[in-house]
């Protein structure tokens, strides 16, 4: 497959994901608010942050494809794997936040009712 090829296909698969995880991340989070579901919620943050992955993987396959200079005598090839790099920080920090997050609220009280006013 001819390089300007392949660059295109890419760009259009990662503006699908861009356009795809901001529709996900909006029905998601407004069904998570709506059913109070924490887990539907946190999947809409990760959702979004699929967003920020996949505009950095396009920005990254723009500047690939950009011919060689003089400060890149061999080209920019080398953006496609910076922003692989960026997209696995991004998920790890995610990641990281999410389970921060559910394991200080998994360990707090419930605020249930005194089972011995429920009789009254």
């Amino acid at each position: 497959m001819e390089k300007d090829v392949r660059f295109k296909k890419a760009e259009f698969a990662a503006m699908v994901g861009v356009v795809g995880n901001i529709l996900l991340a909006i029905l998601k989070w407004g069904v998570g608010i709506y059913a109070n579901s924490k887990a539907l919620v946190a999947d809409a943050v990760h959702s979004a942050s699929d967003v920020v992955g996949s505009l950095a993987v396009y920005i990254g396959l723009k500047a690939a494809k950009a011919p060689p200079d003089e400060d890149h005598p061999y080209g920019h090839g080398k953006a496609e794997s910076i922003a692989a790099i960026i997209v696995a920080v991004l998920l790890m920090l995610v990641g990281v936040e999410i389970a921060d997050h559910r394991s200080r609220h998994s360990f707090s009280p419930l605020n249930l009712p005194n089972p011995s006013r429920l009789w009254l």
